[in-house]
């Protein structure tokens, strides 16, 4: 049987997700063991390194949401999403409110996810991302004093130019659509001078 491109880009992202977390959290469980083995040499550089394993894989289990491949009645509960997010995220610079309140489907997270990643590159001073659901819309805005759109990485969702990606970091752009699409939902984007919105509906 043929595979669309779209579905293959998720298993190859499954499957590099998949292979990577478990030698990451390898790293982790050897680095507490050496930790509870007593006064530890180097004490700065090993809550370096845990942090960086804590990092990695924090970003792994993101990336296996939003680019891997998925059963779309998979349901991950708010909990869940908010583990994934909250570490990434959350920071000086940006600050996540989530105010959906029930379970979504696999495919669900991954446009909000993907969409996520969308808006931040429009923040670059950082600033507020909101993800809600009105109705039986899907929203991901966000709000900056500074708003800066590059149509040619937004064009694929916009449907104003060719569908292309320039550089690996924007593939979210390409991806998005598709999954929108397998979800039957209309995606929409809405530009104003300090807030920007992806709504996803249905």
């Amino acid at each position: 049987m043929i595979q669309s491109a779209s579905h293959l880009a998720s298993l190859i992202g499954s499957r590099i997700c998949h292979d990577l977390i478990s030698p990451i959290g390898a790293i982790h469980n050897g680095l507490e063991l050496i930790s509870l083995s007593g006064p530890v040499q180097h004490e700065a550089e090993i809550s370096l390194i845990t942090q960086s394993c804590q990092n990695a894989a924090s970003r792994i289990k993101f990336f296996r949401v939003a680019f891997g491949a998925s059963g779309s009645d998979r349901q991950l509960s708010t909990d869940t999403l908010l583990d994934i997010l909250m570490p990434l995220i959350n920071g000086p610079r940006q600050n996540l409110h989530w105010k959906i309140h029930r379970s979504l489907t696999r495919r669900e997270a991954q446009a909000l996810f993907l969409a996520i990643l969308c808006i931040e590159t429009a923040l670059p001073l950082g600033g507020e991302i909101s993800v809600t659901e009105r109705g039986p819309r899907l929203s991901v805005e966000g709000y900056s004093t500074k708003i800066i759109v590059d149509a040619t990485i937004w064009d694929p969702l916009t449907n104003t130019g060719p569908k292309y990606a320039s550089l690996p970091e924007h593939v979210q752009f390409l991806f998005l659509p598709s999954v929108v699409h397998e979800i039957g939902r209309e995606l929409n984007v809405c530009v104003q001078p300090s807030l920007i919105t992806i709504n996803l509906s249905a």
